[in-house]
């Protein structure tokens, strides 16, 4: 074979080899780290209240595509982050459902520092009533540097995970401010 021809097929061989496929973000990595904010803001009346209803929105990954954030994963992050943060109801249904959509998921297709934004509507509703409490969408960008990794769909997948654990962190915060008060049951007949 020519060598002229043969070292264009190696460098191609290895730069699909050091490239690899592309790999879902993973839960582990999009769960928020709360702790600091629950000791910082002390109590709320959400505290062991909130169980998830629904979580959609999510996309599978395609191996020779972009990384995604699949809505199982999703799930588990917002799951686990909600108990880190004494937000979490028990095994039963708490007096209030949490449902979260993934609306899009902004990335770039190609970069040495790679920026994801993600955009999640969330829902608090009452289950007393059906009312509905709390209704947002949290945009949240997060950059993965070109010394994170130098493979390209790692660094996208990282910067898919830390658009997530920020897009979390600051929904936790906003139910850590809300002003909800308690329900009261008025024993007074007509």
């Amino acid at each position: 074979m020519n060598s002229r021809l043969l070292y264009p097929l190696i460098l191609i061989s290895i730069l699909i080899v050091l490239n690899g496929c592309a790999t879902s973000a993973r839960m582990g990595q999009m769960k928020a780290e709360p702790q600091g904010l629950v000791e910082m803001k002390g109590a709320t009346p959400l505290k062991h209240s909130i169980s998830i209803k629904q979580v959609e929105g999510g996309t599978q990954t395609n191996p020779i595509g972009k990384s995604q954030i699949e809505n199982d994963a999703f799930k588990d992050a917002l799951t686990i982050s909600l108990l880190d943060a004494r937000l979490l109801a028990g095994s039963a249904e708490g007096p209030y459902v949490l449902e979260a959509k993934i609306i899009d998921v902004d990335q770039p297709s190609f970069g040495f520092s790679l920026t994801a934004t993600t955009r999640i509507q969330y829902t608090l509703t009452r289950t007393s009533d059906g009312k509905e409490i709390f209704r947002e969408t949290i945009s949240a960008p997060y950059t993965a540097q070109f010394t994170d990794s130098l493979i390209g769909h790692v660094r996208l997948k990282l910067a898919n995970e830390g658009s997530v654990r920020s897009n979390i962190t600051r929904l936790i915060e906003k139910l850590y401010q809300l002003d909800i008060a308690p329900q009261t049951v008025s024993l007074l007949s007509e």
